[in-house]
C-alpha cells in the first residue's frame, strides 16, 4: 500500500506482469495493478510477477482480496450494486424494499447509500442524515464505516447514509476506492445494498463493477433502455480503458457512439493493433460481471418485448450477457408512501408490490455469480474488415420495422441494396 501510495503522488514504476495460461500482459504499475484489482479485471487464479523474480497469486495480496471473486468460498458481506442509466426509475426505492426484504427472511443487511451527490436513502428510511463524514478516517481505518451504520424500525437492518460530499466528480482517489470497498466487506453482514447514483461518472462504474450482483434498473420505455443500454457499453470501454491506461498506451480511446463496429470489435481491433492479447482482455473485461436487470413500474399490460432484443443487443456490442430477474409492478399508492415518508415504518407487508420483491430478492439470491464468456460467438473480426458494409444497430431508421435486427451483424437488407 506504501507503494502504491508513492505512485499515486507521482513516481510511477512498472514492476508487474500478469500471467494466466501462459497469457503474460505487462509490465504494469502498482498503480497500474490496483485499478485492475478495481474495475474487475483479475482472476482469482492469476499469477502476478514483480520485477521479473517473486510470483504470486491475486488472492494472496491483502490490497486486491476485497475483489476477488466471491462463488461462496469467501466468508464476507456480498454486495449488491444498484444502478440505472438515468434517474427517476425508482432505483433508490427498489433497494430499500429489497434490503427490507432480505431482513425479514432472518439476514443481517445494510443498505449503504453510494449517491455521493443525490442521496435520499435517509428520506426513504426517514432518518436524520449523518453530518460527520467517515472518509478522512477510511484509509487508515476502513472497519471504522461500522460505526456509521444506523438502526432502522426493521431488525437486521442498518443504514449507512451518504456524507456531504468531500470530494468533486471523478476526484474520489484509488486509495479511498479500495478502503470502501474493503469496508462493505467487512460490515457484520450477510448482504451490503450499494444504492448507486444516476449516471456514468468514475466512481459509480467503479464501484458497479466490484459487486457480487450487479443490478440494473429500468423502465420498459425507450428512453430508459437507450439509457441502460449507454451505462454497460461505458462499463466495457471503461475496463477497456484501464488496460490501455495501465500499460501507458495513452491517447487511445474508443468511439462510443453507433457505428460500423460494437463496442467489442473496437476493442477487438484496437487490442490487436497494439500487439496486444486481444482475446484474453475482451474476456477479462466482462467475464466478472454479473448483470440482471430488473424492470420497474410495469404496468399489467406490458409485456416486456424489448426485454430479449436488448439482451442480444448488449451481447453483441460488450459481450456482456445479463440476465433478466424479473419486474415490478406499478403501485400508485407507493409514491403516496415515499411523499409522506412511511414507506419503511414496519407494515411493509400490506404494500402491494411485497409479493414482486420478495419474488425477485429469491432469484437474485439464487443467480449465477459466475457466468461463462464465449467469445466464438461473438462477430470479431480481423482489422482488414470491410469498410463498406454497414452494419445493424439501434440507431438504424427502419429499426422499428427490420425483421431481422441482428445488433453488430452486417445488414441483410441494406447491404443488399
Amino acid at each position: 500500500m506504501s507503494q502504491l501510495r508513492t505512485e499515486i503522488a507521482g513516481g510511477r514504476t512498472r514492476p508487474w506482469s500478469v500471467i494466466n495460461d501462459g497469457q503474460a500482459i505487462g509490465p504494469i504499475s502498482s498503480y497500474g495493478l490496483a485499478l485492475w484489482g478495481m474495475r474487475g479485471l483479475l482472476y482469482p487464479g492469476d499469477v502476478l510477477v514483480h520485477s521479473g523474480r517473486h510470483r504470486v497469486q491475486a488472492g494472496m495480496l491483502s490490497g486486491l482480496q476485497p475483489f476477488i471473486r466471491n462463488d461462496g468460498h469467501l466468508h464476507r458481506a456480498k454486495i449488491w450494486a444498484f444502478a440505472s442509466g438515468k434517474g427517476g426509475v425508482g432505483k433508490s426505492t427498489l433497494c430499500a424494499l429489497m434490503g427490507a426484504a432480505l431482513a425479514r427472511q432472518g439476514r443481517r443487511t445494510v443498505v449503504v447509500d453510494g449517491d455521493f451527490h443525490g442521496a435520499n436513502q435517509h428520506v426513504l428510511f426517514n432518518v436524520n442524515r449523518r453530518r460527520k463524514s467517515y472518509w478522512p478516517r477510511l484509509v487508515d481505518q476502513p472497519q471504522s464505516i461500522a460505526e456509521w451504520v444506523i438502526p432502522t424500525a426493521w431488525s437486521n437492518l442498518g443504514l449507512v447514509t451518504a456524507p456531504s460530499p468531500v470530494f468533486g466528480k471523478g476526484q474520489l482517489d484509488i486509495l479511498h476506492k479500495i478502503r470502501f470497498i474493503e469496508a462493505l466487506r467487512s460490515l457484520n453482514a450477510d448482504f451490503v445494498l450499494l444504492d448507486l447514483g444516476p449516471g456514468i461518472d468514475e466512481e459509480t462504474l467503479d464501484f458497479f463493477v466490484t459487486a457480487d450482483n450487479q443490478i440494473l434498473v429500468t423502465m420498459p420505455e425507450t428512453t430508459a433502455l437507450e439509457n441502460l443500454a449507454v451505462f454497460l457499453r461505458n462499463v466495457f470501454n471503461h475496463k477497456i480503458g484501464t488496460v490501455l491506461q495501465s500499460l501507458g498506451l495513452t491517447g487511445q480511446e474508443m468511439d462510443l457512439r453507433q457505428g460500423r463496429l460494437s463496442a467489442v470489435q473496437q476493442a477487438y481491433e484496437l487490442l490487436l493493433r497494439e500487439n496486444l492479447p486481444a482475446q484474453d482482455i475482451v474476456r477479462r473485461a466482462v467475464s466478472s460481471l454479473n448483470v440482471n436487470i430488473l424492470y420497474n413500474q410495469v404496468h399489467e399490460d406490458d409485456r416486456l418485448q424489448p426485454n430479449k432484443l436488448l439482451q442480444k443487443y448488449l451481447l453483441s456490442e460488450t459481450a456482456i450477457q445479463t440476465g433478466f430477474i424479473g419486474k415490478v409492478g406499478f403501485a400508485p399508492s407507493l409514491h403516496q408512501l415515499v411523499r409522506e415518508k412511511s414507506l419503511l415504518r414496519g407494515d411493509f407487508p400490506l404494500l402491494p408490490l411485497d409479493s414482486d420483491v420478495r419474488q425477485n430478492v429469491l432469484r437474485l439470491c439464487s443467480s449465477v455469480l459466475f457466468r461463462q464468456v464465449d467469445l466464438s460467438r461473438l462477430p470479431l473480426r480481423s482489422h482488414f474488415v470491410k469498410s463498406d458494409l454497414i452494419y445493424c444497430g439501434t440507431w438504424c431508421s427502419s429499426w422499428n420495422d427490420c425483421p431481422y435486427q441482428s445488433p453488430g451483424y452486417p445488414c441483410p437488407a441494406r447491404n443488399l441494396n
